[in-house]
């Protein structure tokens, strides 16, 4: 489905009966509701359900480089937007046709590998350390080889301005306008009832089930090893994660 910022605003806001046969859309109200609308997003980016998709990005490790930077001005993985999340991550070790699987840390598992010096050929395990403009890569054991990284990178775009016309599958239009309708309604005083509660909760539930590939791994289960990498997987439905 194709529509501006301006058309999904317009749509919120009638839904909440600001506006209507004889009001229409006026400069301040669109760009206050386009600043909310971009606070979704940012909200949305953390949360994998509401991606519809993980772009599969390769990149080339560098031999006995424990970290490297990823974002839009990273200093060497240059990704935009940002990536929020993690949802798979493998490696394709040198003169290898087979792609290993990897495990994705949390803060406190990386934290907790007492000697992160360690090396062999390709890592077995990668941590991404979140930044204001960039995030980093660090990688366990430290690569000796250049191997080549693949990451599941989920993301979703926002809206530049309000006349640009945008894409999305079907069910976000109403993602997008439930939402948006909830953030809004306080600031132009009228009540968030339930009726717009539910509608929420109906469209949320319709893309979760849209976003569904199959429950990424996102992490390892304790053991640090190579054997213990299937652990732990990500529910895109319940947007948790799922132990064994």
């Amino acid at each position: 489905m194709t529509f501006t910022a301006a058309q999904l605003i317009t749509r919120a806001l009638q839904g909440i009966r600001v506006i209507g046969v004889g009001r229409h859309l006026t400069d301040p109200d669109a760009t206050m509701a386009l600043v909310a609308l971009e606070e979704q997003f940012e909200e949305w980016r953390q949360k994998r359900r509401s991606i519809y998709a993980a772009a599969r990005q390769s990149f080339t490790l560098v031999a006995g480089q424990v970290s490297r930077t990823i974002g839009p001005t990273g200093a060497h993985y240059t990704v935009t937007p940002k990536p929020t999340i993690l949802a798979n991550a493998a490696v394709l070790p040198v003169d290898q046709t087979q792609e290993v699987p990897i495990g994705i840390l949390t803060q406190a598992e990386y934290f907790d590998i007492g000697d992160k010096t360690e090396e062999a050929d390709y890592p077995c395990h990668v941590y991404m350390e979140t930044g204001v403009t960039n995030n980093t890569l660090y990688f366990w054991e430290v690569p000796q080889t250049a191997a080549t990284l693949y990451l599941a990178l989920p993301t979703i775009s926002g809206f530049a301005d309000l006349t640009t016309q945008y894409t999305y599958p079907d069910g976000y239009h109403a993602l997008f306008r439930t939402d948006l309708q909830i953030r809004i309604a306080e600031a132009f005083g009228k009540p968030v009832t339930r009726a717009m509660e539910q509608a929420f909760i109906r469209a949320e539930a319709s893309i979760a089930a849209l976003t569904d590939q199959g429950p990424p791994r996102l992490e390892t289960d304790g053991a640090l090893g190579r054997d213990g990498v299937m652990g732990v997987w990500y529910d895109p439905y319940s947007d948790s994660i799922r132990r064994p």
